[in-house]
């Protein structure tokens, strides 16, 4: 009531004229003021790479200028699955900028999939319901995952270099 259906209508018909009759969820926030935090695809990216002071630094930057970590942590985790459904060849599925898919199609090259999804376990696992500090809970999902890339990437140093003196 109260006008709030044609307001959405009106919005519809703007979406469509902007965008085409097929209006993408990307275009839609976008024209909507929606479009979240460009730090949250680096964080996401730093993660999987392992960078645990990238990550942490971005955090820390988005707390200190007041972004919603609740909403931030969200759309990390919308960026792990991403690369989550390009590792396993359902790109398609990814509801991005072309630009923003292609980069994560670059970085999912150099990810392992068991990575994106311990990743993807540490970040969902955050229940802000139960922290006084969503910052903390956020940076250790981060570290956690940093930790776990790290390991893996150590673990593939140790193979290769065994298996070239094997050779």
């Amino acid at each position: 009531s109260q006008g709030g259906l044609r307001d959405a209508l009106n919005l519809l018909e703007q979406s469509t004229l902007i965008y085409g009759t097929s209006v993408r969820l990307f275009q839609a926030q976008e024209m909507l003021g929606l479009t979240g935090d460009p730090r949250a695809l680096s964080v996401a990216m730093f993660v999987l790479q392992g960078d645990v002071s990238g990550s942490l630094r971005l955090i820390s930057q988005a707390g200190q200028d007041g972004v919603d970590l609740r909403q931030f942590t969200k759309e990390i985790i919308d960026y792990l699955r991403s690369v989550l459904l390009i590792k396993t060849n359902t790109a398609d599925s990814v509801d991005l900028p072309s630009a923003t898919v292609e980069m994560l199609k670059t970085l999912s090259k150099s990810v392992v999939l068991d990575n994106v999804v311990k990743c993807l376990e540490f970040f969902t696992a955050i229940d802000f319901r139960q922290e006084h500090r969503p910052d903390i809970a956020l940076e250790l999902a981060a570290v956690k995952s940093c930790s776990y890339a790290s390991q893996i990437i150590i673990d593939a140093t140790v193979v290769t270099e065994t298996v070239g003196v094997l050779v």
